[in-house]
């Protein structure tokens, strides 16, 4: 039981620290709209590309002749990081699309634990549920993209993961109360 505790904390404290960082992302996208884009898809490039690197020597250095693909997942990783690094523009596009996504995704996973909530008897479960619908339609706003420019899309995202970190960060201490109600 032990174990589990200390699992559920370590996943507890890694779910802060990632509200944490999207919230800084999400400020970073504020105070650089026109550049941010460029920047995070510089920096996936990059990622990539290292990773990539890694894959191959790790390739080359294994000496399993079957049931490796390190090979063909270097080359294409560090080759679509490579293309990410000299075309950023191209992906900052697609870009958004992901980030749209990944907002509509974590609203409906905000719709779950509201769900959960409610299904525990838990005060304040709604608040969660019209967090979590607000959240699917900035979502969706950021996927049909009504903005002139890249700079106000990555601006508006930019606002939409401050509060979706400041939720999550919400959320989990919320839970986290929650759960140590249900355990007395």
């Amino acid at each position: 039981m032990e174990g589990l505790v200390k699992k559920i904390k370590g996943i507890r404290n890694e779910m802060i620290g990632l509200s944490i960082v999207l919230m800084l992302a999400g400020i970073f996208m504020i105070l650089f709209p026109n550049t941010s884009g460029n920047i995070i898809c510089r920096g996936v490039g990059a990622v990539l590309c290292i990773w990539g690197v890694v894959r191959l020597v790790a390739y080359f250095r294994n000496n399993e002749i079957l049931g490796s693909f390190g090979l063909v997942q270097g080359v294409a990783l560090a080759g679509f990081g490579l293309y990410i690094l000299l075309r950023p523009g191209i992906i900052e596009v697609f870009l958004t699309t992901v980030f749209a996504i990944i907002i509509i995704v974590d609203g409906i996973l905000k719709l779950q634990y509201a769900l959960d909530f409610r299904k525990l008897d838990a005060g304040g479960w709604w608040i969660e549920a019209v967090c979590a619908a607000v959240m699917i339609i900035l979502g969706i706003v950021v996927l049909f993209n009504p903005f002139a420019t890249v700079a106000a899309v990555m601006l508006f995202i930019g606002v939409v993961f401050v509060f979706e970190g400041a939720w999550d960060l919400a959320s989990i201490l919320y839970i986290s109360k929650i759960a140590k109600e249900f355990n007395k």
